[in-house]
């Protein structure tokens, strides 16, 4: 069994790592370590600065996580700041944005950077959602509970209340560094 070691302090971005990986037989340590991130409007550029200041502080091989949210209708918004706006904002913030918009199209692009003392490994996919029409489920983060990814019938939310995955992750960027790292040696 192979392992990898996560920088978050998300315990749930552990959880759904670690049920990816399973596939490919890969052990997720996950460790909690205080990195700045860097605010772009690029999702690559942020994950590849966060694995490299994880690194510089931790010195040995790694893989960091990050989401970025980009709303079409807003014009990109909220980017590289949904953690940010989950501590300002209620869902009914959420929503009164998406007000009198017809596109209410949301999309994560979820992007796993590996990094050791040879170089970086980026891996980035994008999950297409949409914003309901009402908040639904317990999970306490705001926009969870008002973004329905597509091919579900419940808010991420909701799906978090079940323990379960927010999304189809065939196509994660979790499922292309599985793949990669399970054949390296």
């Amino acid at each position: 069994m192979k392992k990898v070691l996560f920088v978050t302090g998300n315990q749930r971005k552990v959880w759904e790592a670690q049920d990816v990986l399973k596939e490919f037989d890969v052990q997720v340590e996950g460790w909690e370590l205080d990195v700045v991130e860097i605010q772009s409007h690029d999702a690559l550029e942020i994950g590849l600065a966060k694995a490299e200041a994880a690194f510089a502080a931790a010195e040995r091989p790694l893989v960091v996580c990050d989401h970025f949210w980009s709303i079409p209708a807003l014009g990109g918004f909220p980017g590289g700041y949904m953690a940010d706006m989950n501590g300002w904002f209620t869902p009914q913030d959420f929503l009164r944005l998406m007000e009198g918009q017809t596109d209410r199209t949301i999309i994560m692009t979820d992007v796993v950077v590996y990094i050791d003392e040879t170089g970086t490994k980026p891996f980035v996919s994008k999950h297409p959602a949409k914003v309901t029409d009402e908040a639904h489920g317990k999970f306490p983060v705001p926009c969870a509970q008002v973004i329905m990814f597509d091919g579900q019938t419940k808010t991420f939310a909701e799906l978090v209340d079940e323990d379960k995955q927010i999304h189809d992750m065939s196509n994660s960027a979790w499922r292309k560094f599985g793949q990669w790292y399970s054949q390296q040696k």
